[in-house]
């Protein structure tokens, strides 16, 4: 009877997630990578800079669910019995899938399709402790893993970016750790303020290593950060821009230009940077030599061009068009 609860709520969560199309909450989900091969950042701390206040994710729990319209999360299943949500998600090839378990007992697993149609069904006894999944997606774009843990279960939406018809979906156990992992609390999600459009601080480790970024949320978004720096920016190693080329460096989750910017018309260190649409430049010593050798010199209203739109350094490198390297 409570599978068959869980199962007919299942259905109507997904039946309001197509009639709608709307959440009140959206998900912040992290991976990382170092270079271009795949690193996954231990802690994950997110700093809210205009209403202050921060909080923390510990791996494998990688996905922030931020609920914006003061709804709190319901939490009235046995305390320690957790299914976190999969990464990365969306996935294409492979996702883990994590599970808590407070006492030693069978689970039972069902995976569904967005018709209610049962793709898997699996059982298996676990031990206390933290334990994970390995799933791999066949040809649906969403899919609904259940675990049913003493007569309670718990839900997640897997997003599929990979499809393959044709392929079956498989669910295969792959690890087991004898302690609780360090997850964050529901109090502290509900305690971390939050309004679309904050302006967000990211900060990621992975061992010895800190990657972060600035962004300012409005709808779900997976956020990578890079572990590498002091390297090119992989896949962009070098630019073409305005007559001359410019090599890139990647600082944490970054990417900019190693050399400094060097475009417009040079102007007199006694004549004013002004809005008439050319962009104006000062040279040391007004030699225009000294802008070849160090780049130019302008005023921050100059270089954003009289616009409020902010990190004109990424509106920058977005706006140009990458040109093979040398």
């Amino acid at each position: 009877m409570k599978k068959f609860t869980c199962f007919i709520l299942l259905l109507a969560f997904a039946y309001i997630s197509i009639s709608y199309g709307q959440r009140p909450a959206f998900e912040l989900t992290f991976t990382g990578i170092k270079d271009t091969s795949y690193f996954q950042p231990g802690t994950i701390r997110v700093k809210n800079l205009t209403q202050g206040g921060d909080t923390t994710l510990y791996y494998p729990d990688t996905v922030l669910v931020l609920n914006y319209v003061g709804i709190n999360e319901i939490s009235d299943l046995p305390e320690g019995f957790t299914v976190l949500q999969n990464y990365p998600n969306p996935v294409t090839d492979k996702a883990t899938i994590g599970i808590c378990i407070p006492q030693r007992d069978n689970v039972n697993f069902t995976v569904t399709d967005i018709l209610g149609r049962r793709l898997i069904t699996s059982e298996r006894t676990l031990e206390k402790g933290f334990h994970t999944f390995l799933f791999s997606p066949s040809g649906e774009e969403l899919y609904f893993f259940t675990a049913y843990y003493r007569g309670t279960c718990q839900t997640i939406k897997i997003l599929n970016s990979g499809q393959v018809p044709g392929k079956a979906c498989t669910l295969e156990y792959s690890g087991y750790i004898n302690d609780e992992m360090p997850l964050k609390s529901s109090s502290a999600v509900q305690e971390f303020p939050f309004s679309p459009g904050d302006r967000l601080l990211f900060i990621g480790t992975a061992d010895t290593l800190e990657s972060g970024f600035l962004d300012s949320p409005e709808t779900s978004q997976e956020y990578v950060f890079q572990f590498a720096t002091n390297i090119p920016c992989p896949g962009m190693d070098s630019i073409y821009y305005e007559g001359r080329w410019y090599h890139t460096i990647q600082i944490f989750s970054q990417c900019w230009l190693k050399e400094n910017l060097d475009v417009g018309t040079m102007v007199t260190g006694t004549q004013a940077q002004t809005d008439n649409g050319i962009m104006e430049k000062y040279c040391y010593a007004n030699l225009p030599v000294n802008c070849d050798k160090t780049g130019g010199l302008y005023l921050w209203e100059e270089m954003m061009q009289y616009s409020t739109l902010p990190l004109f350094g990424f509106f920058l490198l977005s706006s140009i068009t990458p040109t093979p390297s040398r």
